[in-house]
């Protein structure tokens, strides 16, 4: 009976392990195979992705390795050029410091001319009254002609105003403006103080002019950079600053 019993025992125990057993065991190493594959998979993925952003960052470190290299030889040359400008600059210089030496002395001489002609206006005035003088190309009809700034506007308004003073007078009665010019012309010319303009002012102030011998207009002058036109002395003045202002002048006339 004893044998018997163990029989059974195995033989139930081997039914239960292929029907029950067997086939749980299969399920969980089928879930866990299922399971580890797709660890594998998102890890060859991540791995691929690895590989793709290490290739880029290498591909940037090698052109940054091309531009830092690149640079370098710029940035020595560009040194380079600036010592070779540094040494011209520096030559530059010393030959500006003789310049203005002569400079400063030319300076000095128109800066008395101008004081000889406002004395003779019966203006007096220092050289620091004076900001800069200078002497202007010769034209083909104007010689000798010196630009002046002051340091204020009331001294320009007030030499301006009394410009006619030196009406008739010569530059032979100016003994520094005769000096400093005398030998370069063959006679004693007269003297004019005029208003500076802009070279738009000058080109539309011939035009007024001609203008003016045309149509028989006896008085054309400037004044704070205006244009002004009058035919008698008892006729309106007319005023320019633009050239659409003296074409509507014209087609009213």
């Amino acid at each position: 009976m004893t044998t018997t019993r163990q029989q059974l025992t195995i033989a139930s125990f081997r039914e239960l392990w292929k029907n029950e057993f067997l086939p749980e065991i299969r399920k969980e190493i089928d879930s866990a195979n299922a399971s580890l594959y797709t660890e594998i998979r998102d890890l060859n993925k991540r791995l691929d992705e690895f590989e793709k952003t290490l290739s880029f960052f290498s591909e940037q470190y090698d052109q940054l390795i091309k531009i830092t290299q690149t640079t370098k030889k710029q940035m020595q040359q560009i040194e380079s050029k600036i010592e070779d400008q540094g040494k011209t600059i520096t030559g530059l210089k010393n030959n500006d410091y003789d310049n203005m030496a002569a400079i400063d002395e030319i300076q000095q001489y128109q800066r008395r001319d101008c004081l000889e002609i406002t004395a003779t206006l019966g203006v007096l005035l220092n050289e620091n009254d004076i900001s800069t003088a200078h002497r202007l190309p010769p034209t083909r009809k104007i010689q000798d002609r010196i630009i002046v700034k002051f340091v204020r506007r009331d001294i320009r308004e007030e030499i301006y105003k009394k410009r006619k003073v030196l009406n008739g007078k010569l530059t032979d009665c100016l003994p520094s403006v005769n000096a400093e010019i005398g030998k370069s012309i063959s006679q004693p010319t007269k003297i004019f103080i005029n208003e500076s303009l802009t070279a738009y002012r000058k080109r539309l102030f011939g035009k007024i002019h001609d203008y003016r011998r045309q149509h028989n207009y006896k008085f054309i002058w400037t004044a704070n950079g205006k244009i002004l036109l009058r035919q008698t002395e008892s006729s309106p003045v007319n005023s320019f600053t633009t050239e659409e202002e003296f074409q509507r002048f014209i087609s009213k006339d």
